[in-house]
C-alpha cells in the first residue's frame, strides 16, 4: 500500500514538471502584417518604378515537432503591389475605329495583387527567459495563388497627352508564385496560454510573376519580373 502511495505522490509531483517542459502540440492564432513590396524585372527595357505599402491578414498555426522546433503554417490573404515602367503598344479605343488600336508609347504601371499565401516554415524557438519571452527564427517556402490583379496605368503616347486607365490584368499574371521567406522575432506571453508575436520577414520570390508578352519593337519578348517584400507581423496565438 505504501508503494502505491509513493508512486501516486511521485506522479503528482512529476506531472506538472513534465507539462511545463513540453509545449502544446498545436497553437493557433490570428495575424496582421503590413508590408513593403517591389518588383525586380528581367525583361529588356523594363524598369522598377518603386515600391508600395500593402498588408496581409489571416490565420497562423504552430505545430510542435521536437524540443524547440516547430512547423509554422496557416494562410494569409496578402495585398501586394509593385511599379514598373516600360515601352508598350497600348490598346486604345478610337472613335473612328470599331476595335482597339495599338499605340506606341511608354507605360507607367502600378500593379495591385491579391494573393492567397500558404506558408510552410520551419521555426526554431529559444527557451523561455525569466520574463517568459522567447525568440525565434524561421525559414521556408511560401506558395501563393493569384486571386486578382488590377493595374493603375499612366500611358504616355508618342507625341500625345498622358492617358489614365485601371484595367483588370489578372489574365497577364501567372496563377501561382513561389518564394522563400526568412525572418525572426519574439514571442511575448500575455498569460499562461496567450502569446503576442512580433516578427520581421523578408520574402524572396524566385518564380516569374508576369505571364504576358510585349510586342513593342524595342522589347518583343515574354514579360518577366520577380516580386520581393519586407513584412512586419503582429499576431496573437492561443
Amino acid at each position: 500500500m505504501k508503494r502505491i502511495f509513493y508512486a501516486v505522490l511521485l506522479l503528482g509531483i512529476s506531472f506538472p514538471i513534465y507539462a511545463q517542459d513540453n509545449p502544446r502540440k498545436f497553437q493557433f492564432g490570428m495575424r496582421f502584417s503590413p508590408n513593403y513590396t517591389w518588383l525586380d524585372p528581367a525583361t529588356s527595357n523594363y524598369k522598377n518604378d518603386g515600391g508600395k505599402m500593402g498588408f496581409g491578414w489571416g490565420l497562423v498555426a504552430d505545430i510542435h515537432l521536437l524540443d524547440n522546433y516547430y512547423l509554422s503554417t496557416g494562410f494569409t490573404l496578402s495585398y501586394l503591389s509593385g511599379k514598373l515602367s516600360y515601352p508598350v503598344d497600348y490598346q486604345l479605343s478610337v472613335d473612328t475605329v470599331p476595335y482597339p488600336v495599338a499605340v506606341n508609347g511608354k507605360l507607367y504601371r502600378k500593379l495591385q495583387f491579391r494573393f492567397l499565401e500558404i506558408p510552410m516554415l520551419f521555426k526554431m524557438k529559444t527557451r523561455e527567459f525569466n520574463s517568459g519571452v522567447r525568440y525565434f527564427g524561421q525559414m521556408g517556402l511560401v506558395p501563393a495563388f493569384n486571386l486578382r490583379t488590377r493595374a493603375d496605368d499612366v500611358f504616355y503616347p508618342e507625341g500625345g497627352q498622358s492617358i489614365k486607365n485601371s484595367p483588370d490584368v489578372s489574365y497577364a499574371i501567372n496563377t501561382m508564385k513561389l518564394s522563400v521567406d526568412i525572418g525572426g522575432g519574439l514571442e511575448i506571453p500575455l498569460d499562461r496560454s496567450t502569446f503576442f508575436i512580433l516578427g520581421l520577414t523578408f520574402s524572396n520570390g524566385f518564380t516569374d510573376l508576369l505571364g504576358g508578352y510585349n510586342n513593342h519593337p524595342s522589347v518583343r519578348s515574354q514579360e518577366e519580373a520577380i516580386q520581393h517584400y519586407l513584412e512586419m507581423t503582429f499576431a496573437i496565438i492561443f
